[in-house]
């Protein structure tokens, strides 16, 4: 909501504010890793991902973190996303996807036919989700849930950081150079925005019109 929200960071940084960010808090995870990614289903269930197969949760706003996963040998993970308090996914580095129905214990692998680095996941129901990749404009999209991923086109070469749709039809992805492209058809052509920008590393769209990047 307007007041309560999360950062996570280097060396285990996890800080909370409930004021709007005015003022944060440390949050104690027990893990020195670099933490990429943090999500919130609602105010007390979350989870936090990044380096080392890190994947931790908390069911109380964050005051206890439980690690769920952790295998030094793991690529990292660079985004994490849940569609409701069960079902989510993570996704990193060597065209890694996990996903889980049981909020977090366990987690399935999903072939994601690519060995590249992928940056973001968002989802927009539990079928229908995209992935911003590192390689040549790499977009994939699913619409089963995760069972099969497919290939879209962005129309660039260029490197992607972040993808978020407000429906099924529309959304944005980020990258290098200040790439900025939207799609209205849920995917199947994207045309070039201006931003002014360098490389963007992150997108956040409250609706349609209104965002920031």
């Amino acid at each position: 909501d307007n007041n309560t929200g999360w950062i996570v960071g280097d060396i285990g940084t996890i800080m909370k504010t409930t004021n709007g960010g005015t003022n944060w808090t440390n949050q104690i995870c027990w893990t020195r890793g670099t933490l990429m990614s943090v999500f919130f289903i609602n105010q007390n269930t979350g989870w936090t991902a990044g380096t080392y197969g890190k994947i931790l949760k908390t069911t109380n706003g964050g005051n206890r973190w439980t690690v769920l996963a952790s295998e030094v040998t793991s690529p990292a993970f660079l985004s994490i996303f849940f569609v409701s308090p069960d079902t989510g996914w993570a996704v990193g580095g060597q065209g890694l996807i996990l996903k889980t129905n049981n909020g977090g214990l366990n987690w399935s692998p999903q072939t994601s036919g690519t060995t590249s680095q992928l940056n973001k996941v968002f989802f927009i129901n539990n079928s229908t989700g995209w992935i911003a990749g590192f390689l040549s404009g790499m977009l994939l999209k699913t619409t089963n849930g995760g069972a099969n991923w497919t290939s879209v086109s962005s129309g660039t070469t260029t490197n992607y950081y972040d993808i978020k749709f407000v429906n099924s039809n529309t959304g944005w992805i980020v990258g290098q150079a200040g790439s900025v492209r939207k799609t209205t058809n849920g995917g199947i052509s994207w045309t070039a925005q201006t931003a002014g920008t360098g490389t963007n590393s992150t997108i956040f769209m409250i609706d349609a019109n209104t965002g920031w990047i």
